[in-house]
Formats: C-alpha cells, structure tokens, sequence
C-alpha cells in the first residue's frame, strides 16, 4: 500500500496541474491496470470456456457414436434373424 504523505500529494498535484490533475492521473493508472486485469480474467475465461466446449463436444460426439453402433448392431442381428427364417421357411418348402 502506497504512503500518502501530504507534502508528497501536494508536489505531486502541483505538477499535475492540481487536485483534479491528481485525480485524474490515479484514475487513468487504476483504470489501465484494470484493463489489464480485465485482459488477464477475460483471457482464462475464453481458454476454459474453450476447453468446456471441445470436451463437451467430443463427449456429444462420442454418445452419438455409440448410439448409432447400437442401432446398427439390432439392425443386424433382426436382418439376421429375418434372413435366417427365410431359409428355413425355404428348407421346409423344399423338404416336403
């Protein structure tokens, strides 16, 4: 924390140009160092909001995939079922 020394503030708003010189000039410092704050949070928000949104969608892909190979797995197994009752419906024509 700064030391706010009277004589000091008084040097230093007389350069300035003043009270509201002095004012001015420590708002201006606070303000580009909450730019860079700003900077710096907003940066680490986008680089995990990034990061949430690739592995979300690699998990919805992923979900999908399985789900599309299960579909494929019963359509199959019934096309097989359904190909093996065939034959032997075709066996039992041909027996008789």
């Amino acid at each position: 924390m700064k030391n706010w020394d009277y004589s000091d503030l008084a040097k230093e708003a007389k350069v300035l140009g003043g009270p509201d010189g002095l004012r001015e000039h420590y708002t201006d410092v606070g303000k580009g160092e909450g730019r860079i704050e700003t900077a710096i949070v907003g940066g680490i928000i986008l680089i995990v909001g990034g990061g949430l949104a690739w592995g979300i969608n690699k998990i919805r892909n992923h979900v999908k995939q399985k789900k599309i190979e299960s579909q494929v797995d019963k359509i199959t197994v019934s096309e097989l079922r359904a190909i093996q009752s065939n034959g032997d419906e075709d066996e039992d024509k041909n027996g008789e």
